[in-house]
């Protein structure tokens, strides 16, 4: 609200006063008339939630959208004058919180592993064309912004299962416009660690060669007399290709009536930079108790 006002009357205190529909009267600025020059006055109300507000005093209740509102301004002295009242219509829009959609999300996914990723995506949109953000947190984890400064997209969120708790975890997708309005959406996942007995397992090595190349692995393995069968293979590729693995030649001999010891040996013909030595061990069933023990070995 900007204006100015003169009293002819020097030294009169002059106040200029502002009025919201039929609301409470208030004073907007004051002043010491010189008797000739206008004062000039300047008050700001900011609209937020369906309100003017001066600070964080709400000077107009609740708007209504839709209808034509008043603003009422005029001056009085401290002698009981009165200028003549200027009156402003206006109308208001209420800011509306962001839609924010999710997408068909499985109620159940089993058979997952720690490095197994879950993605959820949807989109997001502001009614008003503000523009938003959207952020998404595990538990009580840091927010990840994942649409931000714009008024719709689409929006995606992964984490991995080893991200996740035991037992009950939640997330929380947010969708905020550029006056703070959001809408928060929050999704519970409830973590069942399953462990499964096996009877076959997989070890993957990769051998970094001081000289930056090897063409031949011997390692020893020991490991617990009974159900236990290891098998060894070793790759030899050049940098960026596929692993190719053969099997590698082993020996067994037993050290004690309960330790047995694996010779393994893999030799090519050109050395190569890429080395990868691969264990599998196996049982005939899952109640077996046997294990390896102890690995270590030499390249060149």
């Amino acid at each position: 609200i900007e204006g100015s006002t003169i009293d002819v009357n020097n030294g009169n205190v002059v106040t200029v006063k502002y009025q919201i529909n039929t609301g409470t009267a208030r004073a907007a600025q004051s002043g010491v008339s010189n008797g000739s020059t206008p004062l000039s006055f300047s008050k700001a109300l900011t609209y937020r939630g369906g309100r003017l507000y001066d600070g964080s005093i709400d000077v107009s209740g609740l708007l209504a959208e839709g209808t034509n509102h008043t603003v009422t301004i005029w001056a009085e002295d401290d002698q009981g004058g009165k200028s003549d009242v200027v009156t402003r219509t206006f109308t208001v829009k209420h800011n509306k919180a962001p839609i924010l959609t999710v997408g068909t999300f499985p109620a159940v996914q089993s058979g997952l592993i720690p490095p197994d990723s879950i993605t959820l995506s949807g989109a997001a949109s502001d009614p008003d064309g503000n523009t938003l953000t959207v952020k998404a947190k595990l538990n009580s984890g840091t927010e990840q912004t994942l649409l931000n400064g714009v008024t719709s997209g689409n929006w995606s969120y992964s984490f991995k299962v080893s991200d996740l708790k035991a037992g009950a975890n939640s997330v929380t997708i947010t969708s905020t416009d550029q006056f703070g309005l959001s809408t928060v959406k929050t999704f519970n996942i409830n973590n069942a660690v399953t462990e499964t007995p096996m009877k076959k397992g997989v070890a993957r090595y990769k051998i970094l060669a001081p000289k930056g190349s090897a063409r031949e692995i011997l390692a020893w393995l020991k490991r617990e007399k009974g159900n236990l069968i290891v098998d060894a293979e070793a790759s030899f590729v050049d940098k960026g290709l596929p692993e190719q693995y053969t099997a590698m030649t082993k020996e067994s001999v037993d050290l004690t009536t309960s330790i047995a010891e694996d010779e393994l040996i893999s030799t090519v013909a050109t050395a190569k930079s890429d080395v990868m030595f691969k264990l599998t061990l196996s049982r005939t069933n899952t109640s077996a108790k046997e294990a390896a023990v102890m690995l270590v070995g030499v390249i060149s």
